[in-house]
């Protein structure tokens, strides 16, 4: 019974990981698609710099959030296959 219970509670904690992470994804495409909008219409020099800059950050975050989405979405289908 135990085992069952901190498994169920396992199960809940990668769930909600999932959510978080999904949630980080839409966030930082939004985010790129702000900062590339704002890229778009900039005339100065510096501020270009600035933004791709930034870009290249967020895309960074972005590719590191995909690999995590990844690793608990075949987590969670090792679970599934296990029940």
């Amino acid at each position: 019974l135990h085992r069952l219970i901190r498994r169920q509670r396992q199960m809940c904690i990668r769930d909600s990981k999932l959510a978080e992470h999904q949630d980080y994804e839409r966030r930082l495409l939004s985010m790129i698609q702000d900062r590339e909008s704002l890229l778009i219409t900039q005339t100065q020099f510096s501020e270009q710099q600035r933004l791709q800059k930034e870009l290249a950050a967020l895309e960074g975050r972005l590719s590191r959030c995909r690999q995590a989405l990844a690793r608990l979405e075949r987590q969670i289908e090792r679970r599934e296959q296990g029940l």
